[in-house]
């Protein structure tokens, strides 16, 4: 079944222009941007590159995938080709200049990965063979050794099961601390209990005392009139 794309001609939207009847766009990394509008009247909105996944910002050539997209927004020539809904959170396009895909270039120069999951079989195979062309002439990421060569997916993973550890530690510490801080309360009225059993004992003393000192005067007194 053939995609029906709905095809939005950008031209000279993205310019280093101050005019308030323009858009402009914020590049969030190297496969992703926002369309910022200067009219009250329209929502911003947020897109992503189809059929593929760039690094992220965090990952070697994630800066250089990002100035990349960020040139590209810039052209005058750009048409952009917003594919169908596919209920995800952030519309799907397609970047061309002249007729040519920047989507694809960015896999065949090495700026991206090309997705695994491309429903139509004919467009997969061409970013697949993009990819291979790619690792073929060590193109951007394909030129980094195996131990920095990380997929954005599985840097993403790991970045999740660090903050899972990271939450797991932080939960551990403030356990920790909620049992330190229950000990020292509990040493506190401990102190509290046995100042004041040991106020009362002192008390009990003086008043036995007293007690003591009156009988011995009354004795005496008795002692004196017999």
């Amino acid at each position: 079944m053939s995609l029906k794309f709905i095809v939005v001609l950008v031209a000279g939207l993205v310019t280093a222009c101050s005019d308030p009847s323009q858009d402009s766009y914020k590049v969030t990394d190297g496969d992703s941007f926002k369309q910022i509008s200067e009219s009250n009247d329209q929502q911003n909105l947020s897109y992503e590159l189809a059929y593929l996944d760039a690094p992220e910002r965090e990952q070697p050539f994630g800066r250089e995938a990002k100035e990349y997209l960020k040139e590209v927004l810039l052209d005058p020539r750009l048409k952009i080709v917003t594919l169908p809904d596919d209920n995800s959170t952030k519309q799907q396009v397609e970047l061309f200049i002249n007729g040519q895909s920047v989507n694809l270039a960015m896999v065949s120069e090495g700026f991206a990965w090309a997705s695994l999951q491309i429903p139509d079989k004919t467009i997969g195979h061409k970013y697949i063979d993009a990819q291979k062309r790619a690792v073929e002439n060590l193109q951007g990421i394909w030129s980094l050794g195996h131990g920095l060569m990380i997929a954005p997916w599985q840097w993403r993973q790991q970045g999740q099961e660090k903050n899972t550890s990271m939450n797991h530690q932080k939960q551990l510490l403030m356990r920790k601390q909620k049992e330190r801080q229950a000990q020292k309360e509990a040493a506190i009225q401990r102190q509290r209990e046995y100042a004041k059993q040991r106020a009362l004992q002192q008390q009990k003393q003086k008043q036995q005392q007293m007690q003591n000192s009156m009988n011995k005067s009354a004795n005496k007194s008795t002692m004196k009139k017999d």
